[in-house]
């Protein structure tokens, strides 16, 4: 399979983090596809490359990776989630 770049500006911010661990969870089958503008109508004859084609990089100005971004996410979320439960 050929294989597709994908190179983030920023890619420790959480567009870039997001998309990666988005098509991550879509090749594993642990998201479904309910939402993403490529499953709507006018894209049903476009021959868009496989999801699992896709090869991620780029660069960003702060220091970090991936997956510190993807986990501050998690924290944040897991606090809004914990005070909401307090409400």
């Amino acid at each position: 399979m050929k294989k597709l770049g994908v190179w983030f500006i920023g890619c420790y911010g959480n567009l870039g983090a997001l998309s990666v661990a988005g098509v991550a969870a879509l090749i594993k089958g642990l998201s479904g596809n309910t939402g993403l503008v490529t499953e709507l109508p006018d894209f049903e004859n476009v021959d868009l490359p496989p999801f699992e084609s896709l090869v991620f990089g780029g660069h960003d100005i702060k220091k970090g990776s991936v997956f510190e971004t993807l986990s501050a996410r998690s924290e944040e979320r897991r606090v809004g989630q914990e005070c909401r439960s307090r409400w």
